[in-house]
């Protein structure tokens, strides 16, 4: 896995590569609140978009079932590439998810926040990200249906510590 994290004022500093190998910086930010209770997700790209074509309320259908060539003319995508280009200097947020099941058991994602980077991600060809969920039960879902090789949850406040310990 390529990820590069780093820890930076308190803040997690992630690298990511598009698809033309050009790295792109994602942030998980450290608050005064909440820190043990928010969980990071390493998911793949094309699990994230099959999950998400599952919402069964969509604020824009356009949106979640939409592809590379829609997302690219939603009014907010420049904003995306803008915030992206700024690269580690003033990384962009993690996007904000819940994971749950339908009626019908079937396993789908809604954005809290982050819909347009994550859009944007998707289509510069980022194989694989980070994603909040907002409570261990939904990261854990989330785990089993789209996540990486397997890798585990974390904790915001557990996955800081990590880093911090590791760059001592």
């Amino acid at each position: 896995m390529r990820t590069l994290f780093e820890n930076f004022n308190s803040n997690l500093i992630i690298r990511l590569l598009t698809e033309k190998n050009e790295p792109v910086y994602m942030s998980i930010n450290s608050t005064c609140y909440l820190n043990e209770e928010r969980y990071i997700v390493i998911v793949k790209s094309t699990k994230i978009r099959e999950l998400w074509k599952n919402e069964p309320n969509p604020l824009n259908q356009d949106l979640n079932l939409g592809d590379n060539k829609v997302w690219i003319k939603d009014k907010k995508y420049n904003y995306a590439s803008d915030g992206f280009s700024k690269g580690k200097i003033n990384p962009v947020p993690l996007a904000k998810i819940v994971c749950n099941k339908d009626k019908k058991s079937q396993t789908y994602i809604s954005f809290i926040d982050g819909t347009t980077r994550t859009m944007w991600l998707l289509v510069n060809g980022v194989k694989y990200f980070p994603i909040e969920c907002q409570t261990k039960n939904e990261a854990l879902l989330l785990k089993e249906e789209a996540g990486y090789n397997n890798i585990d949850i974390y904790s915001t406040q557990t996955l800081l510590n990590y880093i911090i310990n590791i760059s001592e």
